[in-house]
């Protein structure tokens, strides 16, 4: 958890992407401004520039840009900031803020890749509360498609998966001890190692026991 609190965000290839704002609050201080503020997530953002709310769809263009240090002539990711619009748009927190030209796809199913960290299992068919953003809604966990092996980034069979749900017994490392090699011809420690060398001590093996040639 520390490291993911201390991990350094690629700042250039966040300003890259589509313009994205989560709407923290409505920032409403008198009868003659209105505004949403939030954290620019992603993309860049100017007046004048054509905006689209999500999940609404209504469309309209940026006004204004107020910062803690006055107007702004445009935001970046990573900017704390708050819009003003041409329109009057019925936004509440936790809708999205998004490039007209470049909206974020709206799905009511997703693939995704999830570190699970509770020591209950992820069972398929409960329903779970996911954080969107600023917004929490229910969710459904469909058919796990494959586990990850936390060690080797492998991913793990089908029969693996069901020695893991109890349908295969005397499976080692699941409910059988693990017996670890005496004499491990290579190990790779995959939480020391990049990626990169990782393969390359791979390679140097296999290259060493004659199954790469030329390579």
């Amino acid at each position: 958890m520390g490291w993911l609190e201390t991990v350094e965000i690629d700042a250039e290839r966040l300003q890259g992407l589509p313009f994205r704002l989560p709407v923290q609050w409505i920032n409403r201080p008198d009868q003659d401004f209105r505004g949403v503020a939030g954290m620019v997530a992603s993309g860049a953002v100017r007046p004048g520039d054509r905006v689209r709310v999500q999940p609404s769809g209504n469309a309209t263009h940026v006004a204004r840009i107020d910062a803690q240090g006055g107007d702004l002539s445009f935001a970046v990711a990573g900017q704390s900031v708050t819009l003003s619009f041409t329109d009057e748009l019925d936004i509440s927190r936790g809708d999205l803020i998004a490039a007209a030209d470049a909206p974020a796809e709206v799905a009511d199913q997703f693939e995704a890749t999830v570190v699970w960290m509770s020591e209950e299992p992820l069972l398929r068919g409960r329903s779970y509360a996911m954080k969107i953003g600023m917004r929490t809604v229910a969710a459904t966990i469909g058919p796990l498609k494959y586990q990850i092996d936390v060690d080797t980034l492998a991913h793990l069979a089908e029969p693996y998966r069901k020695a893991r749900r109890g349908e295969i017994k005397h499976s080692t490392g699941v409910d059988s001890p693990y017996e670890a090699p005496e004499v491990p011809e290579l190990r790779l420690d995959t939480a020391a190692l990049a990626p990169e060398e990782a393969v390359e001590r791979v390679l140097v093996e296999l290259k060493r026991r004659g199954f790469l040639r030329g390579v």
